[in-house]
């Protein structure tokens, strides 16, 4: 059974979704367009490019600036879909304090 913390936090992402998209929907294409090239491929917490890691058959945007990971939509689901291996096998790839060579 679900507990009543996770009706909230899923009522609350409902309502935020809701919220986004009326706010989308009020943007002018032209200010869609700018947004998309400003912000492509870019960390959304350091503004510099992430890179496009393939790991185990899931791309994986990484940024080697502040060490953000950041996953695009699907990718989470497939991720938690896993074995526990191929999860720890992604938090050591990612691991930042690897020592350098």
């Amino acid at each position: 059974m679900t507990d009543d913390r996770e009706i909230l936090i899923a009522k609350e992402a409902a309502l935020k979704r809701k919220l986004f998209r009326e706010k989308v929907d009020r943007m002018s294409d032209a200010e869609k367009q700018r947004l998309r090239e400003v912000h492509f491929m870019r960390c959304p917490k350091c503004g510099f490019e992430l890179e496009e890691i393939l790991l185990r058959g899931v791309k994986i945007d990484k940024c080697f600036g502040c060490g953000g990971l950041w996953l695009d939509a699907g990718e989470l689901e497939e991720l938690t879909t896993r074995q526990h291996a191929d999860l720890q096998a992604v938090a050591d790839v990612f691991r930042s304090k690897i020592p350098e060579q």
